[in-house]
């Protein structure tokens, strides 16, 4: 049994690049059941079109080095692109008091969207410095929030699969309840 990564969490590529790894991963597990999805050599259709989709990547990355700009942006300039936030909204959140990294993402979202402030994570530490200039640059990044879905313990301990009625929590009245009386650490 193999646990399957796709989409961001994978490697940021942007909605195609997701979409295009998900059927190639689908076409995976598809033949290892030994179930070929749809004509022969889909799999192999399913893994161009994944390259295909990051073929732009390398360049991009050249291109906007996340949070390397040589000078820092003017207020009307969005530096966090997922959640589409300005310079001047980060500005005056820093001014009314936020003074680090994690508090900022808090108020106002920041590095919370897709690529988890890959873009956006420099430029708001370069802020927080040019705010207070006697203080050194951020050095604790923003804290990792992939995002997860909750996967039970028991598909991972007996690595047997998953089972789709296992992984779908809708509350937390699913959890067992303290075998030992009231002390749930027991």
């Amino acid at each position: 049994c193999r646990i399957r990564i796709t989409g961001d969490a994978r490697r940021i590529g942007g909605a195609d690049a997701a979409i295009a790894h998900g059927r190639h991963a689908s076409s995976a597990i598809l033949a290892e059941l030994g179930r070929p999805a749809g004509t022969p050599g889909a799999a192999d259709r399913t893994g161009i079109a994944v390259a295909r989709s990051l073929a732009a990547r390398p360049f991009l990355d050249a291109a906007f080095p996340p949070g390397l700009s040589s000078y820092l942006p003017d207020d009307a300039t969005i530096v966090c692109r997922c959640e589409e936030i300005t310079a001047g909204a980060l500005r005056a959140t820093i001014r009314d008091g936020a003074t680090e990294m994690n508090p900022v993402r808090g108020l106002l979202r920041s590095g919370m969207g897709a690529c988890q402030g890959r873009s956006c994570a420099a430029t708001l530490a370069r802020l927080l410095a040019e705010a207070d200039p006697r203080r050194p640059m951020a050095s604790a990044p923003f804290r990792a929030r992939p995002p997860l879905r909750p996967l039970p313990l028991g598909a991972l301990a007996g690595m047997t699969g998953l089972d789709p009625d296992l992984a779908q929590v809708e509350s937390l009245d699913d959890k067992p309840e303290a075998i030992a009386g009231e002390d749930a650490h027991v």
